[in-house]
């Protein structure tokens, strides 16, 4: 199993991009998620990702939501959004 996925989003908030292992670790279909908003997907996930990721060009940290078992890294990619979701590491904090 591939170690984790990913979405990239657009600066209107849709969905553009991911990765075609999405529906194994997020539980929905790539096809699905397609040119549709984030929010749609995870309602507020957007927002708490844009306040994170505003203020530096490095990848952040993000609360995965109710995604559990899973940790979210956000980092800006020219004009895309990229969330990455990953397992957590036994000794995350």
């Amino acid at each position: 199993m591939p170690h984790g996925t990913l979405l990239a989003v657009d600066h209107q908030g849709k969905i553009r991009q991911g990765a075609t292992n999405t529906e194994q670790l997020l539980g929905m279909p790539l096809e699905r998620l397609l040119d549709t908003p984030l929010d749609d997907f995870q309602p507020g996930l957007l927002a708490a990702v844009e306040k994170l990721v505003a203020h530096t060009t490095a990848p952040v940290s993000v609360p995965a939501g109710d995604r559990s078992g899973l940790q979210l890294i956000a980092h800006r990619n020219r004009d895309l959004l990229i969330l990455e979701w990953e397992p957590e590491a036994d000794n995350s904090p």
